[in-house]
């Protein structure tokens, strides 16, 4: 029996499932939905390009764009891309009827490679087969009249990487490829929603109930349950209710399929047999923290970015720089011998002011080497010269939003001797002048660029808003340390890849605010785990690397392993750091993810970066900050003490 059969009936049961599953969008236009239900239908009956029928009666757009694709569907059905160029002929031909221009050619031979390659290739899961589709349309000499709408191959490799980013316990796929892709009447937009909705097959919303994106949703669903029944069968759709459609259908499938492939011969060097294991296409290599050799398969995204991060040290470029989005405040420290007891005073020492809120943070990437950029809202006032003065003492770019009618706010900082500390804040008030300022600069990061982003702004809806809308410009190439030791929470929308999550080790479980923007349904761990367990799981929960420190000062390491299956093994090591000057990890979190964030600029990979950044932290004092030569010093002298 040809295992292809069931594959071969697909993507016909794909096409008008899907379709089903949309009609609830189109109620009140039921004529509409009617009309277009039946032209797809009629499309799905014919077996051959000489009997396409014709519609004398089509006017919309979506009517066309639809017959468009279930013509691709049928060319990839009946032709392997063995050859490529005969591939790209018999796609013209079955579409040639829509005089399709230069994008809406790229569209069809997308489907039909993905249909095509889902019928030669049983082992290939559903986004593997995917990605090597874009590969096949993306190799095709363009056909067609010059059209001013996106490339579609483009578009859709984006739409792909964006749903390997979404984290489903903090944020909706669908919401994210609304809002960067777009679900409009071009197929620009069409084919690549459905394409990332067919990666992300598994999620039941998109198979079982529908789905409202706008007025093409039947042509989206349509399409991407049919490349889903292309590589999966029409058995797997069937287990969804789509033989309820099957019945409703006024031919055989079946007996359509074994049409398609009495006349179809698979291309050998693409058939893979049903005793060969399947193999990843995507991702694979390691992601820009690594080093450059390194043998990690830590990148999650389907797809390189279009301008990958350059580490300067292997390729000669420019060091990046340091951007940096965090709140900058005037610090008035006091120390006291004893803590007041509640309600109580006591006498302290005025410590004087300084610069600070995240001042050490963009200090600390400074001093090593790396151009430091502040982001940061500068208003007007005493506060506000103090900021200023510090900024420019250690030559960091001011290249905030200015506040006009407003100072900087303070932190009032209290100690003692037994190590207890109090910090009290004030903030600063959110402008759309800030959001805009920092879109345009985020949008601007270059291939070697880091973004360090303060993850107590997260605390407050206003910061945690404009920071979303400032990140949704965010370049695929771009690198993004997150200062999480505040535990205030995550910031949805940043990728999977290219993202260091910093943390603090907790005794304590769930990380009391970190967690919270996640599912509470999530295993987490359990009070008294190590940091090493800790570390793990919050590579699972998070699916980004993960730096966590511990009281002694040490960090853990963990990365997103993926293994064949593109399941997530996270590999946990043990960085060590030297005897810290002071006690606590708090005072110093932001001088060692600032650190972090200065190393990676200049292209020190991450486990290297990681070990500078625990001995600067452990060298740092609350009013002093170590040089990068005693910084490297101190490593150098901890690699001799602690080679492992």
């Amino acid at each position: 029996m040809d295992t292809r059969l069931d594959r071969a009936q697909g993507p016909t049961i794909g096409f008008a499932f899907g379709h089903v599953l949309a009609m609830d969008t189109l109620i009140e236009n039921g004529d509409e939905a009617a009309s277009l239900s039946e032209r797809i239908l009629a499309l799905l009956r014919i077996q051959n390009s000489a009997e396409k029928p014709s519609f004398p009666s089509m006017k919309l757009s979506s009517h066309r764009l639809a017959q468009l694709l279930v013509h691709a569907a049928q060319a990839g059905s009946y032709t392997s891309t063995g050859s490529r160029q005969a591939f790209a002929d018999a796609v013209w031909n079955y579409c040639e009827d829509e005089q399709p221009n230069r994008r809406e050619f790229q569209a069809a031979t997308l489907v039909a490679a993905a249909v095509s390659i889902g019928l030669d290739s049983p082992n290939l899961r559903v986004e593997d087969t995917l990605v090597c589709a874009i590969d096949v349309a993306a190799s095709l000499e363009a056909r067609g009249e010059w059209s001013p709408e996106p490339d579609v191959v483009a578009a859709t490799r984006r739409a792909l990487n964006i749903v390997s980013d979404v984290n489903e316990y903090i944020e909706s796929p669908l919401d994210r490829l609304v809002e960067q892709i777009g679900a409009g009447e071009s197929l620009s937009q069409i084919v690549p929603m459905a394409f990332a909705l067919a990666s992300r097959y598994q999620d039941r919303r998109i198979l079982s109930s529908p789905l409202r994106l706008g007025a093409h949703t039947s042509t989206i669903l349509s399409t991407a349950c049919a490349l889903v029944g292309a590589v999966r069968g029409a058995d797997f759709l069937r287990a969804y209710g789509a033989y309820v459609v099957e019945e409703s259908l006024n031919f055989d499938p079946k007996e359509n399929a074994k049409n398609i492939l009495s006349g179809r011969v698979p291309y050998p060097g693409e058939l893979l047999g049903p005793d060969v294991p399947s193999r990843p296409i995507a991702p694979s290599g390691p992601s820009s923290f690594e080093d450059a050799n390194s043998g990690h398969c830590t990148r999650q995204r389907y797809f390189e970015p279009a301008n990958p991060p350059i580490i300067p040290r292997h390729a000669g470029a420019q060091p990046g720089r340091v951007l940096f989005l965090g709140e900058l405040l005037v610090d008035q420290a006091m120390h006291s011998a004893v803590y007041p007891k509640f309600g109580g005073d006591v006498w302290a020492s005025d410590l004087g002011q300084s610069a600070g809120g995240s001042f050490n943070a963009l200090a600390a990437a400074r001093r090593m080497g790396a151009e430091v950029v502040s982001l940061s809202p500068i208003g007007r006032g005493p506060n506000a010269s103090v900021i200023s003065r510090a900024l420019r003492s250690e030559n960091i770019v001011d290249a905030g939003p200015r506040l006009t009618g407003t100072d900087n706010g303070y932190r009032l900082i209290f100690t003692a001797d037994n190590g207890w500390r109090l910090a009290v804040s004030t903030t600063t008030d959110i402008t759309p002048e800030m959001t805009r300022v920092w879109a345009e600069a985020i949008q601007a990061m270059g291939p070697s660029d880091v973004l360090w982003i303060d993850g107590s702004l997260v605390d407050s809806e206003r910061h945690a808003r404009a920071l979303h809308e400032a990140a949704k410009g965010l370049p695929e190439h771009a690198r993004v340390v997150f200062d999480a030791s505040q535990n205030k929470g995550f910031l949805k929308g940043l990728p999977h890849d290219n993202v260091i999550v910093s943390l603090r080790a907790s005794h304590a479980r769930g990380f009391d605010g970190f967690t919270r923007h996640f599912d509470d349904h999530y295993p987490f761990y359990e009070d008294n785990d190590t940091p090493e367990v800790q570390a793990s799981a919050l590579v699972m929960l998070t699916k980004r690397h993960i730096v966590l420190r511990t009281e002694e000062g040490d960090a853990y390491f963990a990365r997103p392993d993926l293994d064949d299956a593109r399941l997530i093994r996270p590999m946990v090591t043990r960085i060590p750091a030297p005897t810290p000057k002071q006690p606590g990890v708090l005072p110093t979190a932001d001088v060692h993810s600032g650190t972090l964030a200065g190393c990676l600029a200049i292209g020190i990979p991450a486990d290297q970066a990681t070990l500078l950044a625990n001995c600067a932290a452990s060298l740092a004092t609350p009013t002093s900050l170590p040089t990068r030569e005693a910084t490297e010093a101190a490593s150098r002298d901890l690699l001799t003490r602690d080679p492992a």
